[in-house]
């Protein structure tokens, strides 16, 4: 990521980050029971390919999902304290 005003950084970045961007073929090599979990925002074809983001080993939306439940409680919490 790059802040506003710092575009010019982008391709360095992109380029530090490389040797760490998840393919399908790298995935591919995991073991058969290997989940693939992220906290998103991902951006897809930088960090991961689309086919690990949409496999069937991905639980990315229900992480997601379960993390607006989290914060619901800690607001409804916070909020009632």
């Amino acid at each position: 990521w790059v802040s506003m005003g710092q575009e010019a950084e982008c391709a360095k970045r992109n380029a530090s980050f490389a040797p760490y961007y998840l393919s399908a073929e790298r995935f591919s090599i995991t073991r058969p029971q290997t989940i693939f979990m992220n906290d998103m925002p991902i951006r897809r074809g930088v960090e991961i390919d689309d086919a690990v983001v949409d496999g069937a080993r991905s639980l990315i939306y229900q992480q997601a999902e379960n993390r607006i439940y989290m914060q619901m409680a800690i607001i409804e919490y916070l909020l009632s304290n």
